[in-house]
């Protein structure tokens, strides 16, 4: 019953709340689907408003370029810890 948490994004979790409230694991899922589908919604609202406001600076386009490399350090060093366990 977990998996519908994640296969259905924002109604599986919310029937599992509603449907199979003793089951403690359907439950972690279900709230751990719905924390994720808040992050992936709100994480691209945030980088559009900060997109917005750098694009305002002069020099704008070389803050953003340096951000986005900062980005995509972030995002190897991830992939590499997780390759490395």
């Amino acid at each position: 019953m977990a998996i519908i948490a994640y296969l259905i994004p924002l109604i599986g979790p919310l029937f599992i709340l509603l449907a199979r409230r003793n089951d403690v694991l359907a439950r972690y899922h279900a709230r751990q689907s719905l924390g994720l589908l808040a992050v992936v919604i709100i994480a691209p609202l945030a980088w559009l408003v900060a997109a917005y406001a750098v694009a305002a600076l002069p020099y704008g386009g070389m803050i953003a370029a340096f951000l986005f490399t900062l980005v995509a350090a972030a995002w190897m060093a991830a992939i590499v810890a997780w390759i490395a366990g």
